[in-house]
């Protein structure tokens, strides 16, 4: 198997835990106020929230629309997949800057700075299992997550001297002859990854920061929630 397919039948192991684990959980449906903000979403199900299955929304940066704390929300979830991530207790998250178009080489925006995508809000996963490569939904022990406004990271940054000018201009410069680079003082850090075939460059910020923007954060067990924030 692939790196591609198996991070892509990782991500959909991941999505089906979270969706009988975790959104039932945070999204009540016998909240009136869910009720009508999803008859605003024009849906007929049963759940305070609904997952695209398609690439064409998925592409748009929509794996899920939801209500939470009577909140509209377009999220996106990003895990930290790789094997040597699993089990690890990462103290920071990863945002895609840029990256090369994989035929004709062109430098693209990255998913953070697209704003082509409808993306309103990331949520952000830890995994723990009992497998590092080949993990279903049986090999997942528990996930950290943390649901986090694309406005508010991009704002925090903004406050810190890192406008979306600044941070196309960090992921240009990067490509030339860096591949790491931490202002000083500031929680966060630039990376370009040379290995990789898209050269992409992501700016890396601390988790104390992050959930310090969030909404909320959970730790999520197949039979309990702990919620963190």
């Amino acid at each position: 198997m692939s790196y591609r397919r198996r991070d892509m039948s990782v991500s959909q192991e991941i999505e089906k835990y979270l969706d009988l684990y975790f959104y039932p959980k945070i999204c009540d449906t016998r909240n009136p106020l869910v009720k009508y903000y999803r008859s605003l979403f024009g849906d007929d199900n049963s759940h305070a929230q609904y997952r695209y299955y398609d690439k064409k929304n998925q592409f748009k940066g929509r794996d899920l629309k939801m209500v939470y704390k009577n909140k509209k929300m377009i999220v996106d979830e990003k895990a930290a997949i790789s094997p040597q991530k699993i089990n690890s207790n990462l103290n920071s998250f990863y945002f895609e800057l840029s990256h090369l178009s994989s035929r004709a080489r062109v430098l693209l925006k990255g998913w953070f700075l697209n704003d082509n995508l409808d993306t309103t809000h990331y949520l952000l996963a830890w995994v723990w299992a009992s497998e590092r490569y080949y993990i279903e939904l049986r090999h997942i022990r528990f996930l950290k997550t943390l649901l986090i406004s694309k406005k508010k990271i991009s704002t925090y940054l903004d406050s810190e001297g890192f406008n979306k000018e600044s941070l196309r201009e960090m992921a240009v410069n990067m490509g030339y002859d860096k591949k790491y680079y931490k202002p000083q003082g500031k929680d966060f850090h630039f990376v370009h990854s040379t290995h990789l075939s898209e050269k992409p460059t992501g700016i890396v910020i601390s988790k104390d920061r992050l959930l310090k923007l969030s909404e909320g954060a959970w730790i999520v067990y197949p039979k309990r929630l702990l919620c963190r924030k």
